[in-house]
């Protein structure tokens, strides 16, 4: 939410938990709960995160506000959208505002690493960064993005037609096998 007086406030702790908290365990509850766009990709594994976790999607909404798009927006649905979080990178976020500084571009792609070991290790070092941008040394992170690449819909439907056109064949040799028995 944006105050009036200018400054941001996170609102929604919906599923929020303390990491000292033992876990909850009950129908419907699981660790991959959460906003698909937001979610790290150790929560679409089904993996209980840490600190790192939220830290990735403080990232994910940092991407959102200086692209006007969630990272993975281009998957043609939630299920695509996880999948693609686990297997690639996003779009750079200078390929959506050329405006974004390197720097800020950096902070993003740090902040939204796959693997929690490459993302920042707490709040208070991605702070710093934030608070001082000029000062953020560029890695190239976003010339090493491997963008996900997701089976086609028409390739989805060859391999269905195709097991279709299979089975009967299958099953008639295999019916020809138990009777020959």
């Amino acid at each position: 939410m944006l105050c009036r007086d200018g400054s941001l406030r996170i609102m929604d702790f919906g599923i929020a938990m303390s990491a000292l908290a033992r876990r909850l365990t009950f129908a419907g509850f699981t660790a991959g709960v959460g906003t698909v766009h937001y979610m790290a990709p150790e929560q679409v594994r089904g993996q209980r995160g840490d600190h790192r976790t939220d830290l990735y999607s403080l990232g994910a909404i940092l991407y959102e506000m200086t692209t006007g798009r969630a990272p993975y927006d281009d998957q043609p649905d939630l299920y695509s959208c996880m999948n693609a979080r686990l297997v690639g990178d996003p779009v750079a976020p200078r390929a959506h505002n050329p405006s974004l500084t390197p720097e800020v571009e950096e902070i993003i792609l740090h902040a939204i690493a796959r693997d929690p070991a490459d993302r920042y290790q707490s709040a208070a070092e991605m702070g710093a960064e934030l608070m001082a941008p000029s000062q953020v040394h560029v890695t190239g992170r976003a010339d090493r993005l491997i963008v996900s690449s997701l089976p086609s819909r028409s390739w989805k439907i060859a391999r269905v037609v195709a097991i279709a056109l299979l089975a009967p064949v299958f099953l008639f040799l295999l019916l020809l096998l138990i009777l020959r028995h």
